[in-house]
């Protein structure tokens, strides 16, 4: 199974969903059968993640430090089993260009209302606070697509 995490410039809460899901793959002993991987819909393509995002992933004991990243590419989603984005207008778009019934808002896969707000420019507190969101949203929504393998 192939997931992708999509944000807008695929530096802050997609790169932070990415690395939350791999963790939690790691630590659940399923990572060998799930691919999680991340993408932008307006993303600078090599663009490092952002300092607020690599702050908060550090204090998970994580890293974004060799992070890039990737604007979303037809090659990108048709590579995907599960397309996870922050927010009804990610899915949108997405869903626009590429009608399928693999898209969903993180939020609404977790089976949470909602949206993730993005922190970019904003401080270290409302990275922590995104982040936080991140990982209770990740974890739910992993053992809902991993459940069956």
């Amino acid at each position: 199974m192939e997931i992708l995490f999509v944000c807008s410039g695929n530096t802050c809460r997609s790169a932070m969903a990415q690395t939350l899901a791999r963790d939690w793959l790691k630590r659940h002993g399923v990572g060998m059968r799930v691919r999680v991987f991340s993408a932008g819909i307006s993303a600078y393509t090599g663009e490092e993640a952002t300092d607020g995002a690599k702050n908060a992933m550090r204090t998970r004991g994580l890293s974004l430090d060799t992070h890039r990243a990737r604007m979303l590419t037809r090659e990108i989603f048709d590579a995907a089993d599960l397309v996870l984005c922050m927010t009804q207008g990610h899915k949108q778009a997405i869903l626009q260009v590429h009608p399928n019934d693999k898209t969903f808002t993180l939020n609404e896969y977790a089976g949470v209302g909602g949206y993730v707000d993005d922190p970019f420019g904003m401080s270290d507190a409302v990275y922590e606070q995104c982040a936080g969101q991140l990982e209770d949203l990740v974890d739910r929504a992993m053992e809902r697509a991993c459940h069956a393998l």
